[in-house]
């Protein structure tokens, strides 16, 4: 499962904000005031699952196409192919990351696969190792 993504750097263009998740200011480093106060900014969300969150935006449909997408190999971390810039947040080691910097804060992976008709009882696991956050699978 580690071979054969495709990769787009930024949002979907119909995603509007389904995804913005409320964060605590600095996830770089605890912050006593914010301790535990990301599970408190989520409550009360939508359960992307039970609610098929985002199951209406154009880069998650089967019939997308998306062969201008980059195509690689995992892991991958997009940050780290970023270019550095001297006026960029030198938490997010100088790459053009963060509020300043939107398009370069979302990227989506796609990857299809097919299992066969045997396995259709069968339960399976994905294990996404080292994602930074808010990952919707």
């Amino acid at each position: 499962m580690d071979f054969g993504w495709q990769f787009h750097l930024g949002d979907a263009p119909d995603a509007a904000n389904k995804f913005d998740f409320p964060e605590p200011t600095r996830l770089d480093k605890t912050i006593p005031k914010e301790i535990g106060l990301a599970g408190k900014l989520t409550s009360g969300l939508p359960d992307p699952v039970a609610t098929n969150l985002g199951g209406d935006v154009s880069f998650v449909q089967p019939s997308f196409n998306a062969s201008d997408w980059r195509k690689l190999n995992l892991p991958h971390d997009w940050a780290i192919e970023l270019p550095f810039d001297q006026t960029a947040d030198s938490f997010h080691g100088y790459k053009p990351l963060g509020p300043a910097h939107p398009e370069n804060d979302i990227g989506w992976y796609r990857r299809t696969f097919s299992l066969p008709i045997q396995d259709k009882n069968d339960t399976f696991w994905l294990e996404f190792d080292g994602v930074y956050r808010n990952s919707i699978v």
